[in-house]
Order: C-alpha cells, then sequence, then structure tokens
C-alpha cells in the first residue's frame, strides 16, 4: 500500500484562497475512480509548521508528499509558527524533504512560486511538481484530480506527465498556468542488505519462521513493506506466546505464515531481483 502524506502550512481562508478540505476529497475520488482504494491510504498535517511537518513525515514515510500552502515571490514555501510566517528556502526545505528520498516517490507543491522548490527536490527524488508564478486555484484542483487518478492507474511519471498536458489544455487551460513537473529518472531506490535476504530466505526453509520474520521487519526499515513486516512481527509473537502457552493456534499461525511468504516475494521482486 502507498501513502500519500497532504500537508498544509494553511491555518485559515481569509482570502479565499487554496484550502486543503478542498483537495482531500477530490484525491479520495480520483483514486477510487481508478478503482485502486485499497491500494493508497491518506495520512494529514494540517496547519502544520515546520516542525510538525517534518516529525510528520518521518513518522509516515510517505510515497507521495503533497505540500498545500502558500509561496513567496522568492520563491520560499511559508510556514506559521505560532502566528509568525516562518519562511522555508527552496535549497534548505528541498535537503529536509531528502532526509526521506528513500522513500518518498513524488513530492507536489500546491503553492505559488513553488517551481524553484520542485527543481530542488527533484535533485533526489524521481518526481516533484511545482508552480511558475501565481497559482490558478482551479487549475490546481484539476491537476490533482487527474494526476491521482494517472498515478492510481498505474502510469509512469513520464505518462502522466504527458496526459496532464493534453487533459488541460483540452479543457482550455494556458499552457503558461500548467504546473511543471520535473522527473529525475537516474533515480535508483536503496538496495537492502543482499545477504540479509539470504539469511531470510535460509530461516524459511529452516521453519525458523519467526525469527525470519523479525529479521523481515528490520531489513524493510526504511521502505513501504515496513509496516506490514512490523504487523506480521507483532501478530506472530503473539500467537506464539499462545501457541507455547498450550493453545491451538495453529490455523492462525499459519495464516501469517503465507502472507508473510507473499509480502516477502514481493519485496524481492521489486528491491533484489
Amino acid at each position: 500500500m502507498k501513502t500519500i502524506l497532504i500537508a498544509t502550512a494553511i491555518t485559515d481562508d481569509a482570502k479565499g484562497q487554496i484550502r486543503t478540505d478542498r483537495f482531500i476529497p477530490i484525491i479520495e475520488k480520483a483514486i477510487s475512480d481508478a478503482g485502486k482504494t485499497n491500494e493508497f491510504e491518506q495520512k494529514l498535517a494540517l496547519a502544520a509548521s515546520k516542525d510538525d511537518f517534518i516529525k510528520k513525515m518521518e513518522l509516515t514515510k510517505p510515497n507521495i508528499l503533497h505540500l498545500i500552502g502558500h509561496g513567496d515571490k522568492l520563491d520560499r514555501f511559508v510556514f506559521e509558527n505560532k502566528g509568525l510566517r516562518d519562511y522555508a528556502d527552496p535549497k534548505t526545505f528541498a535537503e529536509v524533504i531528502h532526509t526521506n528520498a528513500h522513500v518518498i516517490d513524488c513530492v507536489v507543491v500546491s503553492a505559488c512560486h513553488s517551481e524553484e522548490l520542485a527543481k530542488e527536490i527533484a535533485k533526489k527524488i524521481q518526481c516533484a511538481v511545482g508552480y511558475d508564478g501565481a497559482l490558478n486555484v482551479d487549475v490546481a484542483k484539476t491537476y490533482c484530480e487527474w494526476f491521482y487518478f494517472y498515478l492510481a492507474s498505474g502510469n509512469t511519471f513520464d505518462q502522466i506527465d504527458q496526459m496532464l498536458k493534453s487533459v488541460l489544455i483540452d479543457k482550455g487551460i494556458k499552457q503558461d498556468q500548467i504546473p511543471k513537473m520535473f522527473i529525475n529518472n537516474n533515480i535508483q531506490k536503496p538496495k537492502p542488505m543482499v545477504g540479509k535476504i539470504l539469511e531470510i530466505q535460509i530461516l524459511i526453509r529452516e521453519g525458523e519462521i519467526g525469527l525470519a520474520i523479525n529479521l523481515f521487519m528490520l531489513v524493510t526499515d526504511g521502505t513501504k513493506f515496513h509496516s506490514t513486516a512490523t504487523a506480521q512481527n507483532l501478530s506472530y509473537k503473539q500467537y506464539e506466546k499462545k501457541y507455547e502457552a498450550g493453545l491451538d493456534v495453529r490455523g492462525e499461525l499459519e495464516g501469517i505464515t503465507m502472507r508473510f511468504t507473499e509480502t516477502f516475494t514481493k519485496f524481492r521482486k521489486e528491491y533484489i531481483l
């Protein structure tokens, strides 16, 4: 399952500008229209300060990061901290986001003057989207709808970029209003230690499933498989204790083992093979 973190630095809508609550249902519907509701989950960081955002990003380790807020003419993303504006310089803010580059596939910045930030982000992340100049709210909402629909439908970022441009232009949106997508296809996903993978395979063959699941949880740290591995590890330990206490939970243990081996196979195909 892919995680989308929607983070906003906006605390009010006094000027009738962009609001997070307008985007959440758009994203949900787009993913639903693609028939992939069970493959994506949304996490929220609403009216976040810079520190709040950093903590939420670290805790959720999202695959898609969507920033919603204001940008100034110096290309800075604007947070608020105790009622005061906290400006995030494009280069330094991108470096903060890069701390989770091993899990983030794409960053969408729905804010004015965010093109420079997107450029900086794309230096270490495969895809980043930003706006050149002022953001048009209606354009941003339409872009959001089709971006997530095409993403959930399984397209590459290059394909998404081309299809988005065609759809938006067909809807009468001018080229200079369309946000810029920066794609870096030279990004390589980090490869977990092959030796540990072989160790897990040996443990599985020897029937040491508890040890295999525990090691798998450690190996997947920083990947999208980690939350699943952690849950499987916890469940297996709980039923293992019940089994040791004399309860007949062999069926439950076999079920967890089967799900674990399926997850492990998917992990190997994506990160190793």
